[in-house]
Parts: structure tokens; sequence; C-alpha cells
């Protein structure tokens, strides 16, 4: 294929209004980040991410600051300095304080509608699982819906006797929100009654900020309970739990908000049927259902405790509105650059942008795209989330305090070196 079958427009020549679009992306950085000089390079002292490592895939895992991580180590040391003690008394007061910390986050009317829970795979289950369905109800979710939610409900799919229902793909480059309710509203219509619906607060690929604040009045307007998975969100955006009314919301801690693995939160609106936990321990069936979820067997609860400094932390460099604004306006100008580099185009407009972005690959070719991410991987400490959606290529990047614009121009650059290189090989 040679030259012409190269990924991008910028590898045989640059337009005008490319240049123009690049420009424009680095002075709007250079504009957005004149405050946030405490963020950047200098921030990756205070991560222990390796030397020859770049994470540019953030959504994926999250990370962990030193300070933090060594709270865990202390934490873990307490425990086995006195574990009856730990685990009957220490750590129930501990948790009861980060449920309180993390209710005020997302703005819940009570702590007592809140829980700690080890992930967002673990909130859906414990949602899903024990809803009070009937034979035939129909459930709704998008078609690119996690896939954890999706193998949930398929499995219930099978002894529960439900129906699922997959609101077909929305077209991308997203135009509005608005045609993300229409398009929802429109299937809903056409397939009613609907018993529950379960959506993303952010779409993991491509990234999306769905318009809560219009979907939920929405379908609360046809009857519909709704379930967000918010795994994405907390850290990210800001959540407001009075304010979206949903019915049940679960998120992570780990991925955003700098909080140890295997960490995140469920909320449950007064009144809805009681959610048991995947795991029924001896503390099960007290009459406050939080008791449920303190205790469900012996394990490492430490890390439900180092929420605690994962939110001080966060609070000592700026607090919560500074490293969102920062991530958020670091993603949104490198997606810009990037599809201005492409001669391409994000996947969503502004106001469904979050601290992550999804450019479009010009180039179709997979084989490219899979040698470009083995090399990124191998030769340059980079992680790059490559993926197909409807017969084109995409990668979505990660913003994080620690990146700035300029560790995405490299990743440009290298990506155009790459796939010239796959091409100049298949060449020989």
């Amino acid at each position: 294929m040679g030259g012409s079958g190269r990924a991008f427009a910028c590898s045989v020549g640059v337009s005008v209004g490319v240049v123009v679009a690049i420009t424009v992306g680095v002075l709007v950085w250079i504009l957005v980040t004149t405050d946030d000089d405490q963020f950047g390079h200098d921030m990756l002292k205070e991560f222990g991410l390796a030397s020859n490592w770049t994470s540019i895939n953030n959504g994926g895992f999250g990370s962990v600051p030193n300070k933090v991580m060594d709270k865990l180590t202390e934490l873990r040391r307490e425990v086995e300095k006195s574990p009856d003690i730990w685990f009957t008394e220490s750590y129930k007061n501990l948790v009861d304080s980060v449920r309180d910390k993390l209710a005020k986050m997302v703005n819940a009317s009570d702590t007592s509608e809140l829980v700690l829970i080890e992930n967002a795979s673990t909130g859906i289950n414990d949602v899903l699982r024990t809803f009070p369905y009937s034979v035939g109800d129909k459930i709704l979710i998008f078609e690119r819906a996690y896939q954890s939610v999706i193998q949930t409900l398929t499995y219930l799919n099978d002894i529960k006797q439900i129906e699922i229902l997959r609101v077909p793909n929305f077209v991308y480059p997203l135009p509005s929100q608005q045609y993300v309710v229409d398009t929802v509203e429109a299937f809903v219509v056409q397939h009613l009654p609907i018993r529950l619906a379960s959506i993303s607060h952010i779409e993991s690929r491509p990234s999306t900020v769905f318009p809560l604040h219009l979907l939920i009045p929405m379908l609360h307007n046809y009857n519909i309970t709704v379930v967000i998975d918010g795994a994405h969100a907390l850290g990210n955006i800001p959540i407001d739990l009075q304010a979206l009314k949903p019915d049940y919301y679960f998120c992570n801690t780990h991925k955003w908000l700098f909080s140890p693995k295997g960490t995140g939160f469920l909320w449950v609106k007064p009144g809805m049927p009681r959610v048991v936990p995947t795991v029924i321990s001896a503390t099960w069936g007290n009459s406050d259902w939080t008791d449920d979820f303190v205790y469900t067997g012996t394990r490492d609860y430490t890390s439900f405790a180092a929420i605690l400094e994962a939110i001080s932390w966060r609070e000592s460099i700026g607090g919560e509105q500074a490293i969102m604004d920062y991530n958020r306006n670091l993603a949104w100008t490198a997606g810009q650059y990037l599809a201005g580099l492409w001669n391409s185009t994000v996947s969503i407009p502004q106001d469904m942008a979050s601290a992550m972005i999804d450019i479009k690959l010009v180039n179709n070719d997979q084989g490219a795209m899979y040698y470009t991410r083995t090399a990124l991987i191998n030769r340059y400490g980079e992680y790059p989330a490559f993926y197909p959606m409807d017969g084109t290529n995409w990668i979505r990047i990660s913003a994080q305090i620690f990146l700035e614009l300029s560790d995405f121009q490299v990743l440009g650059d290298r990506i155009n070196q790459l796939y010239d290189e796959y091409y100049a090989q298949s060449n020989l």
C-alpha cells in the first residue's frame, strides 16, 4: 500500500485548516492551564508509575498516589497488630466516615442511602440480581453497555425469564445531547411497558457523558426504574444525586478518585426494594440494610478505609473542581489536537466530554492498528485504547493530572511513525 495507505492525512502533508486547528488547540491549552501550574509532569513524583511508562489510559484501572499507598500499608499493619479490634470496632468506624464523605461528595440526602462495594461490576450484580422482576419484564440497555451489565442480564434472562431490550448503537460522532434523548425515547415508546433501564453515566468506549438530567426524567415519565452505572464518574465529573434523581447509582472510586483498587459505592433511593449483597454473611438481614454490606466475610477491607486518604490528598492539591477542570480541559484539547493532526474528528460535542476523549482514525486497517498498539506498549511504554467501531478505528485517550499536552503530541507523532513503519515493512 505504501505512502497512499498511511493512516493519516498528515503523513503526506498538512492542510492550512489542520495547521490552524492544531495551533488553536495549543493556544487554548496554554490559556486554560495558566492557573493549574501545580499539575502536569511535576505531579509524576507523587505516583509510583515506572519512569518508562506514560499512563494515557487512566480510564482502564486508575492511578493511586504514593501517599494513599503509604496509608494503605499503614492500615494493613494496623490490622495485624490486633485483628479482633480492627474487624469488630476500628473498621466499622472508618467505613462510616468514608460513607459520610462520599455521601457529601455526590450530594446524597443521607449517608444511610450509600454503602461501599468493590467495583461497579459488584454494583450491577447487587442491584440487578436482587431486583424483584416478574416473568416477561423488559429491561432496557444501550447496545454498547459495559460487558458485565450485558453478561449479568444474560444470566438473569435464563433464570428470571426477563426480556433484554437494546437501544441500537448511536451514530458517532454524536451531534448533541438531544439526539441521544430523542433516540432513546423513540425506542422506549415502541417497546412499552419497560420495567427497568440500566444506563452508563459515562460510557466507556466511546467515552460519552450521557445527559442524565434529561434521560432520567424522561424514563421516569414512562414509569421505568432507572439504574445508573457510574463506573467512570466519581472524580471525573460532578455527581449530584439529589438533582439527577436516579433509583440506583453505583460507581468505582479507584478509576478517577485515586483510591486503591477494588473500591466503589452503591447508592439506593429511599423506598426502593432492598438490595442484597452478592455475598451474604453472618450480618445479613438486620433492620439497617447498610449492615449487610459492612462485612461480607474475612478479607482485606483496608482499601475501603484508604478512600479517606485519597479524598484528603485531592483536597490538598487543589480540590475536586481544579482536578476535574484540568483533566477535562487537557483531554478535550488533546483530542482536538489529534483530530487536527489526523484531519479527523472527536466522537462527541464538548458538553458530553470528560477526562476521556475518543478520536477517529482515518485508516481502518486492523493490521496496522494492532501493529501500532503492540509497538506503543513494548517500545514506548504507552497503552493506547484502540478499538474498531462501525467499520472504522478509534483511539480513546485519558487525561490525568501528571500528564501534559506534550504527551499527546508525542503520541500522535509516534502513531504516524508506526503506521508508516507498518506499511514500509508490508511492502518488503
